[in-house]
């Protein structure tokens, strides 16, 4: 397993959770943790090995490289992980169904979010790979195009949060997260 800034991930995330007092946080990790197993227990029966894995400021993610395992193996391990939270936003749905909690409320919505999010045409998120992975012709251009204009969306927001806000915590956030993203796109 390689650490990259995994001190900075649990010192943003226990001050966060000093913070949480309906539980958002909580469902929201849980949710990035239930991705994860999903891609891990995908991972074993296709490769026959350990993954590996990385823990950085950006969370938990897997190691692998393209190729490896075949399209049809690749296409099984990026799917497991937006997969998984749909199916628990699912079991959030039964849930649901049967009694109304905030808490419940909460761990859908939050599987729900995370499972469309990844599945989103972005080069560092799994709908993106698989994007590349099967649409070998026009795959990287559409990646360029979607990752400047979530680059763009993203500066531009961020810009609007630092000029309006008076919030010095929204501040940082958005410093720390455009940040993330230029060091993540640059290296």
């Amino acid at each position: 397993m390689k650490y990259g800034g995994a001190f900075f991930l649990f010192a943003l995330l226990g001050f966060a959770f000093l913070f949480d007092s309906i539980g958002v946080i909580r469902c929201a990790v849980l949710a990035a943790l239930l991705h994860e197993a999903g891609h891990l227990l995908a991972w074993r029966p296709v490769t026959g090995q350990s993954p590996r894995l990385s823990l950085s400021v950006g969370g938990l993610s897997l190691r692998f490289m393209p190729g490896y395992c075949g399209r049809l193996g690749e296409t099984l391990i990026l799917a497991a992980g937006p997969l998984a939270n749909l199916l628990a936003a699912g079991a959030g749905f039964f849930l649901l169904s049967m009694q109304a909690k905030a808490a419940y409320y909460l761990f859908t919505g939050a599987n729900l979010c995370m499972g469309a999010f990844n599945l989103m045409p972005f080069s560092f998120l799994d709908g993106g790979r698989l994007l590349r992975l099967w649409c070998l012709q026009y795959g990287e251009r559409v990646l360029r195009a979607t990752d400047t204009l979530a680059g763009c969306l993203l500066g531009g927001y961020g810009f609007y949060l630092m000029t309006t806000s008076r919030n010095p915590i929204t501040k940082i956030s958005v410093m720390l997260l455009c940040g993330y993203f230029f060091l993540k796109r640059t290296f």
